[in-house]
């Protein structure tokens, strides 16, 4: 088992992640607030909230939807400035995603060791999802909401897969600052994310998946996954997948990888994701701030 270590990077400053009384700030990032400014569209101040429970904010939600002709979900995310730091700031999850709000997301990734060969997991996003429908990702990804830790992100690891995972089992492998455009679908999403990864060699079989979340779930080989994303080969055959058949049961099946059927990133994202995970293989040190280094780095 690696050792447990939570470090934040946010432009050169580091914060190590401290325990604290339940309420006690943790840092900047972290700080709570008395109370919060629920925005509307275009930044409206449409009041204050000093008890965000969702009983509550439907009370704000029912106020912005009646102005706004598009969808909207219920969810508020915690709005962010362009450094991570919290602002004190509320907005529903849709007008985040169309007006470019910065907010938080974790990104929980996960390996597998099988016969002495390591493969990365990757979830199939769901057909109807408002950003890359239908693409390969990261595992679990999960919006913080209003009052969430990384904590709370990590228990909706169970909730989307069926995983138990222990807040000290898994390793941090950086937070990145994302910046994510879908011009057909009009959704700017700027994003801090925390990215971390947990080992579990269990099959796909016993992963216990939640249908509203994600289409199923891939195991490809890590070594090979980084050549594809790399260039090196054109595509994947006979990867094991555990997906949903139009019945919506879940069956085992094999299907062909191509590079246009990853979630695409401006950043080469999963490919740095699996350079790093072959690092803590191969036991070297996990860079400080990874996801802003370039691939030559990461692979020296």
């Amino acid at each position: 088992m690696f050792p447990f270590i939570i470090i934040y990077y946010n432009f050169g400053e580091l914060m190590e992640l401290k325990k604290t009384k339940k309420g006690e700030n943790k840092s900047k990032r972290g700080k709570g607030f008395r109370k919060y400014k629920v925005l509307g569209v275009k930044n409206k101040i449409i009041g204050e909230i000093s008890n965000p429970t969702p009983e509550n904010l439907n009370k704000f939600y029912n106020i912005i939807k009646a102005g706004y002709p598009g969808k909207l979900t219920t969810e508020f995310f915690e709005v962010l400035d362009s450094e991570g730091n919290k602002t004190g700031n509320i907005k529903l999850r849709g007008l985040v995603h169309k007006e470019g709000d910065w907010h938080a997301g974790i990104h929980f990734h996960v390996y597998s060791i099988d016969a002495g060969k390591v493969y990365f997991l990757m979830q199939r996003r769901k057909y109807n999802k408002d950003v890359h429908p239908g693409k390969l990702d990261v595992i679990v990804a999960g919006h913080y909401k209003v009052g969430e830790s990384m904590e709370d992100g990590v228990r909706e690891v169970e909730e989307e897969i069926g995983l138990v995972v222990p807040f000290n089992k898994f390793t941090i492998l950086g937070r990145r600052k994302n910046y994510d455009r879908d011009p057909e679908r009009k959704i700017i999403n700027n994003q801090f994310e925390d990215v971390v990864v947990y080992r579990c060699d269990q099959p796909l079989e016993a992963y216990s998946l939640q249908e509203e979340e994600l289409d199923g779930i891939l195991k490809l080989p890590l070594k090979d996954f980084i050549s594809l994303m790399l260039g090196k080969i054109s595509a994947l055959s006979d990867i094991e997948a555990f997906l949903f058949n139009p019945k919506r049961e879940l069956e085992k099946t094999r299907i062909e990888v191509t590079p246009e059927d990853v979630r695409p990133s401006s950043d080469n994202y999963h490919l740095k994701t699996a350079i790093l995970i072959s690092r803590i293989i191969q036991e070297k040190s996990t860079p400080v701030n990874p996801y802003s280094m370039s691939i030559p780095e990461l692979l020296d």
